[in-house]
């Protein structure tokens, strides 16, 4: 996360909660699939 955050120059916070919001969205979007 601390790399991510380095190279987008945005937190560590922030990065975390867009790759959760993304991984909810991924499991939803999948969920007919599995």
């Amino acid at each position: 996360y601390e790399e991510i955050s380095r190279i987008l120059q945005t937190s560590e916070g922030t990065v975390k909660s867009r790759i959760s919001r993304a991984r909810d969205f991924l499991r939803e979007k999948m969920r007919a699939y599995l």
